[in-house]
């Protein structure tokens, strides 16, 4: 048995749960897997998407994670690199999706072009904690969209490097 800076007495799954006979086995046994990460899928890309049209396209940012539970959360971490605009007043809209669906709204709607006619290149980037209640392979994606004023919009321009980290987190 543990201890914690408090002195609190806490049973850890390692430890020999007959000498504890007021804690299940199944309790010991889930005591340490609580929000500890299961699997880790890492994903990159530096394939241009470029989009002039409000409707959302796939990008080439996706990753699969096969969760070992239903119980699992999957911890999506994305960053788009050389995101920009490449003619007109408009703005990139960003979204993640599972196996086709989107499961976020616009995350990148903040990044707002003016009319200038030089190019402004930058990053956007979002966090998403899915429940996805799955045991079967999960496909994660980011979709592509221009803003107003139906213009040309890119993500990994200039062939920079976009990443997706798919972390699979115990429930």
């Amino acid at each position: 048995m543990a201890v914690t800076a408090g002195g609190t007495p806490y049973v850890e799954s390692s430890d020999l749960v007959a000498n504890y006979p007021g804690v299940s086995l199944a309790l010991a046994n889930h005591i340490d897997t609580i929000g500890n990460l299961l699997q880790i899928v890492f994903a990159s890309t530096s394939t241009a998407t470029t989009s002039s049209s409000s409707t959302y396209a796939n990008t080439a940012l996706t990753a699969t994670i096969t969760p070992s539970a239903t119980s699992s959360k999957v911890l999506i971490l994305v960053s788009h690199a050389g995101v920009n605009k490449v003619t007109g007043n408009t703005y990139a809209q960003l979204r993640l999706t599972r196996d086709g669906t989107a499961i976020t709204g616009d995350w990148a709607g903040n990044i707002n072009y003016t009319s200038s006619t030089s190019p402004l290149i930058t990053q956007a980037g979002t966090n998403f904690l899915d429940s996805p209640a799955a045991t079967t392979a999960l496909v994660y994606r980011t979709q592509l969209a221009s803003g107003e004023n139906i213009a040309q919009v890119t993500v990994s321009n200039a062939s920079s490097l976009s990443t997706m980290i798919l972390m699979e987190v115990a429930g």
